[in-house]
């Protein structure tokens, strides 16, 4: 992803009820919202809705384990058929309550644990594939990228992000939380880094080498404590160097 295109979509983790959610909202083009699995419920979502309604940002799932004490960011042993039902009531929740806002869910984005093993594990991946089948409606996938999985969702198109406020390995993943540098708690770096990746294509990783991601949105944690600063500071230089903060979806 390079500036040559003067577009790029940013966005955010939200409705987790941590974090200024109503100050992140007017600096973003989409907002991945909580279903009441990992975190959230039905007073987050709906705060969320309204906000996203309120500045017209494109509203996506965030669906992830129904394990609040770990916040989701723990992988789980969990049957295929019991993940595909818990995500496909997040999902049929989210659906009905931004129908009540006018708001369609446009994108589905795993949480936590579940995002890295939809990746790698093809149980988990199916399960996800099949929540949105059961939807019966036709959203995109925001995930890692992965063959497996691209094969798995063939009609869903699969989208990636950039992850601004986290550190990346040399082969593309991300750093865990639990290393000094897994999290960007600086917000200079945070910004050049980002920028770098969306001048180049890639980011320096934290064995030194610059590795490739390619991905059509740029993403932030809502419940990171730079989350506000982060995204104001970031859309302010995004719009500075002529870029469009836009959704990919939208012409």
């Amino acid at each position: 992803m390079k500036t040559a295109t003067r577009r790029i979509d940013l966005n955010a983790d939200l409705g987790e009820e941590h974090g200024d959610d109503a100050a992140i909202f007017p600096c973003l083009s989409s907002a991945s919202i909580a279903c009441g699995g990992h975190a959230g419920g039905a007073e987050a979502m709906e705060a969320a809705l309204t906000l996203a309604a309120q500045y017209k940002v494109v509203v996506g799932a965030h669906v992830g384990y129904e394990d609040r004490i770990n916040f989701g960011r723990k992988p789980m042993r969990i049957g295929v058929s019991e993940l595909t039902r818990q995500l496909t009531q997040q999902l049929v929740e989210l659906r009905q309550r931004a129908a009540a806002h006018g708001l369609e869910v446009r994108y589905v984005k795993p949480h936590g644990a579940l995002y890295h093993q939809v990746g790698v594990d093809h149980n988990h991946a199916k399960a996800l594939v099949d929540a949105v089948r059961a939807t019966g409606a036709r959203l995109e996938l925001l995930v890692p990228s992965s063959p497996m999985l691209a094969a798995l969702a063939s009609e869903l198109p699969c989208r990636h992000e950039f992850f601004a406020d986290r550190g990346y390995h040399a082969d593309g993943r991300l750093v865990d939380r639990g290393h000094p540098d897994g999290v960007i708690h600086n917000l200079d770096i945070l910004l050049s880094r980002t920028m770098e990746w969306l001048e180049t294509g890639r980011v320096r990783s934290v064995e030194g080498r610059r590795v490739t991601v390619l991905a059509q949105s740029i993403c932030l944690h809502g419940d990171s404590p730079l989350a506000v600063q982060s995204a104001q500071a970031l859309h302010e230089r995004l719009t500075a160097q002529g870029v469009t903060v836009c959704n990919w979806m939208l012409p």
